[in-house]
């Protein structure tokens, strides 16, 4: 599987991808990935991330299911004892929900911040997603964004190598 090929070979057309625009809530953004998920003999499938368009409907940001945990603070809830102990917690927590004002824009990755070509090379791409610590990264040609990439799409690449 080595030799010529490149990231075009690899990556997921943006069809592919939920997206939302770059005001909606973080709550209607959970909603956009969830109802792109499907269930398949009792396990969940689906995108890890939503495609963030712009007012003009460009693509502006990647939007992904590791944002938006940390953005609704699981990790430091699920942390704190005290909130942990208390069993409204959780029930106090989706009270609060519909009520938030964070917005997309503010936890996206900007569509531009790191990308690859797909003219590069697969190894070209890898090292770009270790050297920024993501697993999605932007295909980008001319002007605009054509696919996304993601490291599970370059694994059977990756075990031709072994």
């Amino acid at each position: 599987m080595t030799g010529t090929l490149r990231v075009k070979d690899f990556m997921v057309g943006l069809e592919h991808y939920p997206t939302v625009g770059a005001g909606a809530t973080v709550l209607e953004a959970v909603v956009a990935l969830r109802q792109s998920f499907r269930r398949v003999e009792g396990v969940w499938y689906g995108p890890q991330l939503l495609v963030v368009l712009d007012e003009g409907g460009r693509p502006a940001g990647l939007l992904t299911l590791r944002a938006l945990l940390h953005a609704v603070g699981i990790k430091d809830l699920c942390a704190d004892v005290w909130f942990r102990s208390e069993a409204w917690s959780w029930y106090a927590l989706r009270q609060l929900r519909p009520d938030s004002t964070m917005r997309v824009r503010e936890i996206m990755r900007p569509v531009d911040a790191v990308t690859v070509h797909p003219d590069d090379s697969p190894e070209e791409a890898a090292l770009r997603m270790l050297d920024h610590g993501v697993s999605h990264l932007p295909v980008t040609a001319g002007n605009g964004v054509v696919g996304i990439l993601r490291v599970i799409d370059l694994l059977p690449y990756i075990e031709s190598l072994l």
